[in-house]
């Protein structure tokens, strides 16, 4: 998997060189453009905001 890698156990040791190869692929990640969303945004109408209302109120009740 193209994530992940794999440290040599002697670099583990090397705690500071490690953390130049850290630094610079944390560097990389930052300067890449985040993918576009495929997701569709749902639409939300009066009747299920009503909903929610009555549910947090019912929730509320319960609690005391």
């Amino acid at each position: 998997m193209k994530e992940y890698v794999e440290v040599p156990s002697a670099l583990l040791k090397k705690t500071k060189e490690l953390k130049r190869y850290f630094d610079a692929s944390y560097a990389y990640v930052g300067s890449l453009k985040p993918k576009p969303t495929t997701r569709k945004k749902k639409a939300t109408t009066k009747k299920t905001a009503g909903k929610k209302k009555a549910v947090k109120k019912k929730t509320a009740k319960r609690k005391r």
